[in-house]
């Protein structure tokens, strides 16, 4: 699709599985969905308030990063790829907390896991590999665990 996923309402839970979520590569003739001009430009998946729980799903951009997760939403992916991104593989910012559990993330632009502002993010049992720059990276009061 050419929007991308959003989870916005701050009491919304979101739960998928299985689905590949592709920003920048709309088939031809469908109309991207409307983003919300606070969104940062080009990810594949952006969750901006309650909760979200992704099992098996894979995610790619060719505009910026798979997954962004900010304010004080939560997100929780399992069994992903995230891939073939410009930029992260997954952004935390703001008091935003998430979990990788034994992802694949992969080929990056920018950091394949960042954590910014309050945010915190749990790894466990992932694969981390091939990222033009820090492969985990947390600044100001982020937290990696």
């Amino acid at each position: 699709g050419g929007g991308g996923v959003g989870a916005e309402a701050m009491d919304a839970q979101v739960y998928l599985s299985g689905l590949e979520i592709v920003q920048g590569a709309a088939a031809p003739g469908l109309q991207p969905l409307q983003r919300d001009a606070a969104d940062p430009p080009g990810f594949a998946v952006v969750v901006r308030g309650g909760r979200a729980v992704f099992t098996r799903c894979g995610m790619a951009s060719g505009c910026s990063g798979c997954c962004f997760v900010t304010a004080a939403a939560s997100a929780q992916l399992r069994g992903c790829q995230l891939r073939h991104a410009t930029a992260h593989g997954l952004l935390a910012s703001g008091k935003a907390t998430a979990s990788l559990l034994h992802c694949h993330v992969r080929d990056t632009g920018s950091a394949l896991v960042e954590v910014r502002g309050r945010a915190s993010v749990r790894v466990h049992g992932c694969r981390l590999h091939h990222s033009a720059r820090s492969g985990l990276f947390a600044s100001a009061f982020g937290e990696l665990r």
